[in-house]
Parts: structure tokens; sequence; C-alpha cells
């Protein structure tokens, strides 16, 4: 027995004969009652929830599960034929051409296109009773436990007092159109500067007041030795310029022999 699972709601249309077409909702399970359905756009099946036989549309149902041998109910061969003898019953009854199906009313003209069945984003499937296989408690013995379904976490800046009082100030100033950073003029720009340099000033003034004696001769001292090395880079620099060009090879060979 294959059994099929409805993707979506889904309402017979209202030129096809009452109770051919069958009407359903969403999670509801049909056992398909015609072998060769492949290429066909309607199928007969009896809806497992109503008891229910008639057709259904294809592309609103995917295929849940096959059952075989022990799995299959009792009496279920003689119950199956009387669903499909009821099925050819109601096409002989309704053979004309008002109780057809759409797709035979339409023959002649533009076919009736079903609507697509809405996506389901949901990765859980709901059982006839309303509730999800996953909904089991994880405290309960011999039972499969379902993923732990992921929730927001609470985030405490959103709630500040601070954060809501910047947000109120900035949709104020947005709607009243003021800039949102007030800008400096020059002449802030300049005092501000100038206030700047005073402290770094006061700043390396009361840093050399704390500098004893020796401090300041280690200064003096480290001042004579880079002006020293500055002086000797310079001299050797141009001792090297006014050099002929064969002593500055003879010069560097020496360097790499060593």
């Amino acid at each position: 027995m294959e059994m099929y699972k409805a993707i979506s709601d889904f309402s017979a249309p209202t030129r096809v004969a009452i109770g051919r077409v069958l009407s359903f909702k969403k999670g509801d399970t049909f056992e398909i009652l015609e072998p060769e359905k492949a290429e066909k756009v309607w199928w007969g099946a009896r809806n497992l929830v109503s008891n229910q036989v008639g057709y259904v549309p294809a592309k609103y149902l995917k295929f849940h599960e096959k059952k075989i041998g022990k799995l299959l109910p009792e009496n279920y061969k003689s119950e199956r034929e009387g669903h499909i003898q009821t099925l050819r019953d109601m096409d002989d009854k309704n053979n004309s051409h008002n109780n057809a199906l759409p797709e035979e009313i339409y023959s002649h003209v533009p076919q009736l296109h079903l609507t697509e069945p809405a996506p389901d984003y949901s990765t859980e499937e709901i059982n006839h009773n309303g509730t999800s296989k996953h909904s089991r408690s994880v405290s309960e013995p011999g039972k499969p436990v379902g993923l732990i379904s992921g929730h927001k976490l609470h985030n405490p800046c959103m709630e500040s007092r601070e954060r809501m009082q910047l947000h109120k100030e900035l949709l104020h100033k947005t709607k009243t159109g003021d800039p949102l950073i007030k800008q400096k003029s020059e002449l802030e720009r300049t005092m501000l500067n100038r206030r700047e340099t005073q402290r770094k000033k006061e700043w390396e003034d009361k840093v050399n007041s704390k500098r004893t004696s020796f401090d300041k001769k280690l200064e003096e001292q480290k001042l004579k030795l880079e002006q020293f090395e500055h002086n000797t880079g310079v001299i050797e620099e141009e001792d090297t310029l006014q050099k002929p060009e064969f002593l500055k090879v003879h010069a560097k060979i020496r360097t790499k022999s060593k």
C-alpha cells in the first residue's frame, strides 16, 4: 500500500461534481488506488483520515511510506477492491460532460491549470492529531528524541537605557533635519589645537623638571654620540665618492672575501 501525504490545503473546483474530487488539508494521508499513475494529473485515492474515495491532484502529494506484508491491516485486499469498485462506479455515474475532471472538461479549450501548492519551509512532519513527530519529551525513555529547536538569544544591549536614548535622539535629529554630528567652527578647531599644544608643552616641562643632573648628563652624551655618528657617516660617504672606481671595486671584493 503506497501512502502519500498532502503538502498543502486543496479545495475542489466548483465546476466538478461534488464528491468526485476530494478537498483536503495539509498533512492528510492518502492510499493511491490506481496502479498506473505516472503521467496522470489526477490520482484515484482514498483519504485515510476521512475514508473518502475520489480524485486528488498529483502535484499536491508527496510520497510518505509503503506498507507491505504484515504491516497491512486485515482484509486489506477485499477493502481495496471495494474502494477501486467505488471509484469505477463514480466514473461511470459521472461520465457526462458536466461532471468530468478538469482536464477532460477543457480538452478543447485552454487547459485548467491548478495553482501551485504553497511552499512548505517547515522541517517537521505533522501527524493526524496535529502534533509533531519530534514533540516528545527528552525524558521519555525508549522513544527517539528530536532535535532541540533553536531560539533567538536575548540581547541586553537592545534594551539598555543609553541605546534607547541614542536611538531617540537620532530619530529626532533625522525628522528635524539637524546634522547627526555637530560640526565645529574654524575658531573652535583652532582653540582646540592650541590647548592641545599647550598641554603637551606643560607635560614636557613637568617631565624635565623632575629629571636629575645624572639624567641630563646622559641625555647630553646621547646627543653627542648621535651627532658624532651622523658626522662620521657623512665623512665616509664623501670619501667613498671621491675614491677612484677600481678602489671601490677592490673594497667590495675584500668585504665579500671576509
